[in-house]
């Protein structure tokens, strides 16, 4: 089986093709004239990682840390600013940190 991931564009160098590695070969054989881009660790759907336990994790990690960074922002703007500072985080960070927990497995 494969999963193919295609833009609502239909455009092939937006599309992934995600096998199994010992299908990896083939299936770059098989669509080397298509321009699909083709993966046995992982690509990201709609804002969400598809692939190996490795990819999700690796990927995971990255939003984390970059959530991380905006909280310690979000820290010091409160100092001075507290209702810029819960707006923000109102409005914008938990919705994405809820995001990645609803889209990760």
């Amino acid at each position: 089986k494969a999963v193919v991931s295609t833009q609502s564009t239909g455009n092939p160098d937006k599309s992934y093709l995600l096998v199994k590695s010992e299908f990896e070969n083939r299936a770059k054989t098989l669509f080397e004239d298509t321009g699909i881009n083709i993966t046995s660790e992982g690509a990201r759907h709609l804002g969400a990682a598809l692939g190996s336990d490795t990819f999700v994790q690796s990927y995971v990690q990255d939003q984390v840390n970059k959530l991380i960074d905006m909280v310690s922002n979000l820290a010091d703007i409160a100092s001075n600013h507290p209702h810029l500072a819960f707006s923000n985080f109102t409005s914008s960070l938990k919705f994405k940190w809820c995001y990645l927990q609803r889209t990760i497995p």
